[in-house]
């Protein structure tokens, strides 16, 4: 369970462990409402996820080309 500490404005914001001083930052000083800044920061979750799973397939699907190839030969395929 996280801690809380007062930062500069003198509100609560939890501490912690681990999180990067910018991306704190960057939510403490921001004028959208905490529900927008949650929303986009599940869309950036989302995003991240998809690329990196996109990633995966790509190299599974070279790494499944190469083993046909050498397997097969370049002209089987």
């Amino acid at each position: 369970m996280p801690t809380h500490s007062r930062n500069a404005s003198n509100s609560v914001s939890p501490a912690l462990p681990g999180a990067q001083p910018d991306l704190i930052e960057a939510v403490n000083a921001s004028s959208e409402p905490l529900s927008v800044q949650r929303l986009a920061a599940e869309l950036d979750v989302a995003e991240a996820e998809l690329k990196a799973a996109r990633l995966k397939y790509q190299y599974i699907q070279a790494r499944e080309q190469a083993e046909q190839e050498a397997h097969y030969g370049s002209a089987g395929v």
